[in-house]
């Protein structure tokens, strides 16, 4: 088992924790010695600028006994007179020598949804879970004595929901008492896991994961596609299409107790987990600042999407289904049925909270869709070896860097050539990874100021065109 600094396991750390929580946190946060306390704002205005600083000058730390006001507070006007003066061009020549980040920049971006899309949405919030399907999962789950606090992935795969409140509409909130059982099993299920060396296709849904989004669920599903030493596909007694007979877990990020089984898997480092398109989640993972800090690391991950990509230039998930078999993606639906950028674009939730039918097996689909993947395309190279280095690379990267200016220009770019929603998502994702670099309290060198200060710039006329106004704790619209 995997030691903490006390001699514990990291599920015993977990159970210790929650232990606490459930019998009652006045507050609902339990802070443990990693948590890093939520910091507040120096005196700056909604949009992280700086009322009285210079940009020549640092901006002072900001003090965590400072109050976060809950007002909506409309971004502040920039003189519209043509094109804002500073351009990604000059940004980046006033950053000076640019540090070279190994993070997604350059993955595709999806097509916009249009009405069909909607409308397959809406007829699959409606439709019943396929017979095959529902059937598989009562199978699994009738006699168990926590049958109801399972949800059915589209396949019929179980997963159990992790939540001491209700995070999905078909499961009930749990008892005091069902939610410590809740959390005993899926402590147990951990524990398993790193004993055997299992790897867990994992994968994260919230708003807008990075430096200013926000992590709602964390799903897991134990796979044997891949050998465990060469991270290799195994082609002697794999099945010919997956049989997700295994149960998976999908957490509650909200909560005390989702993050502290969250740590567990993934800072253990005897538990492989298999991520498409990490960077953003690892960066949630560590800097999430609201509504809950986060500050977890990673050890252990393989960004199986770099198995196919380089970090400059990453390739879509749905690009990548379109490469499989069509008989591996029955059962699944379409990737594109939720639409995020028009919610985001106004600063509001794509997910809404309880998760529906649709979100809810939208984040277990996910996992299968991973599985399947690496069932059909082979990595460069043969072996997932060269993804996981590079993982690794992401990860040292991110330890270091808690401002992601790099990130930032690269966004900026994005920003300048996008169009109509995708433009206006891009400038909200800006602002509030500006606006948690403030509130995390982190003081910046001049040059970064300047730079951040002149991205901020080039946005603001796009927001409050739009008429959006983030609040200064980053809470969503909706």
């Amino acid at each position: 088992m995997t030691k903490g600094s006390e001699g514990k396991t990291a599920t015993e750390q977990a159970s210790g924790l929650i232990a606490v929580h459930l019998v009652g946190s006045p507050s609902g946060h339990l802070q443990g010695e990693d948590d890093a306390p939520p910091t507040a704002f120096n005196d700056v205005l909604v949009t992280g600028v700086p009322v009285s600083a210079s940009s020549d000058e640092p901006a002072e730390k900001s003090s965590t006994e400072a109050d976060i006001s809950d007002e909506r507070v409309p971004l502040p006007a920039v003189p519209d007179g043509g094109r804002p003066a500073a351009t990604p061009e000059m940004l980046r020549s006033q950053a000076g020598e640019k540090t070279a980040l190994p993070m997604a920049g350059g993955e595709e971006e999806e097509d916009e949804h249009d009405d069909h899309e909607k409308e397959e949405a809406e007829r699959a919030m409606q439709a019943p879970l396929p017979k095959e399907a529902a059937l598989k999962f009562e199978e699994r789950t009738q006699g168990h004595p926590l049958a109801g606090f399972f949800m059915s992935s589209s396949l019929g795969c179980p997963f159990l929901v992790v939540s001491d409140s209700q995070l999905v509409e078909a499961v009930n909130a749990p008892t005091t008492m069902e939610a410590q059982q809740i959390f005993n099993y899926a402590v147990m299920l951990i524990d398993k896991y790193e004993e055997n060396r299992v790897m867990l296709i994992t994968d994260f849904e919230g708003e807008m994961p990075g430096y200013g989004g926000e992590l709602v669920t964390a799903a897991f599903l134990p796979t044997g596609v891949l050998e465990t030493g060469s991270l290799r596909v195994r082609r002697d007694g794999c099945p010919p299409l997956p049989k997700s007979d295994n149960v998976g877990l999908l957490i509650d990020m909200r909560s005390a107790m989702g993050v502290g089984l969250v740590r567990c898997v993934m800072e253990n480092e005897g538990i492989t987990k298999l991520i498409w398109g990490a960077d953003s989640d690892l960066t949630s993972l560590r800097y999430q600042v609201f509504p809950r800090p986060l500050n977890i690391g990673s050890r252990s991950v393989v960004d199986v999407q770099l198995g196919f990509s380089t970090p400059s230039w990453r390739l879509g998930m749905a690009r990548a289904l379109e490469r499989v078999p069509a008989e591996y993606l029955v059962g699944l639906p379409s990737k594109k049925l939720i639409d995020f950028d028009t919610p985001h674009s106004q600063n509001r939730r794509a997910l809404q909270l309880p998760l529906g039918r649709l979100e809810a097996t939208y984040a277990a689909d996910d996992l299968h869709r991973i599985e399947v993947i690496m069932l059909n395309l082979d990595p460069k190279g043969g072996s997932y070896m060269q993804a996981r280095a590079m993982t690794d690379q992401v990860a040292a990267v991110l330890a270091s860097d808690n401002v992601g200016l790099s990130k930032l220009q690269r966004d900026l770019e994005w920003f300048e050539r996008a169009f109509g929603i995708k433009r206006r998502k891009r400038a909200v994702e800006i602002a509030r990874h500006i606006m948690a670099i403030r509130a995390r309290g982190v003081v910046l060198a001049p040059k970064q100021e300047k730079v951040i200060n002149g991205i901020l710039a080039c946005v603001l006329p796009a927001l409050n065109k739009a008429g959006v106004a983030i609040p200064a704790d980053l809470a969503f619209g909706n």
